[in-house]
């Protein structure tokens, strides 16, 4: 590989593998965010900090994209629960990202009801994967945990206008129907303001 050569020649010609770029991603990071796992293997042998930050706070692991990196860097100590500026851990962020790794950061223990400096959970960012939200239910994802306005699953799913089959999953997974927001709308208010008309049968 081309690319493994040319990052053996300019180490062994004395590059700096703990040189920063300008969003301050160490090689590690760089290494991650293109999924270069000679990269990243070279750098954890030269003993480059597996938790270090860029200027988003997020540490490599926020940046894997497949199964295989989140194992070298979890094997390498990477911190499941990191936080970047935003409160999101590896896993919100591969929720967000719609990435294959929820699966394997789920089963290496990671907190699957965690909230965000604002109080979001991975119900806000699970969009319109239904296969993900299952694997959130099935890994304990609490089916009434409220954000900061007192939303649960159910009236973030109506508010988005999602199709009924989500919201038929988190009734089948025992969502409460009759909680109110901090606004005082239970689901079938917002139902009803939306025009849901499947949602409100």
């Amino acid at each position: 590989n081309m690319n493994e050569g040319i990052l053996d020649t300019l180490l062994n010609h004395g590059a700096n593998i703990n040189e920063r770029n300008g969003y301050d991603d160490t090689v590690l990071h760089a290494a991650v965010r293109v999924n270069f796992v000679y990269g990243v293997k070279t750098c954890l042998t030269k003993d480059v900090k597996v938790n270090e930050i860029n200027c988003d706070g997020e540490t490599p692991l926020h940046l894997a994209k497949s199964k295989e990196m989140c194992e070298i860097l979890l094997d390498s100590g990477a911190l499941l629960e990191a936080r970047d500026s935003f409160g999101f851990t590896p896993f919100l962020v591969a929720v967000q990202c719609n990435v294959r790794t929820v699966n394997i950061l789920l089963q290496r223990g990671a907190e699957v009801n965690v909230r965000d400096n604002r109080g979001g959970t991975a119900f806000h960012y699970v969009g319109n994967n239904l296969e993900t939200l299952r694997t959130i239910l099935d890994y304990g994802g609490e089916v009434n945990i409220k954000d900061n306005e007192g939303n649960t699953p159910l009236h973030i799913f109506i508010d988005l206008q999602l199709n009924s089959e989500f919201i038929e999953l988190l009734l089948e997974r025992q969502a409460d129907v009759n909680i109110k927001n901090n606004a005082g709308f239970a689901p079938l208010h917002l139902a009803v303001l939306k025009d849901q008309t499947s949602v409100i049968e």
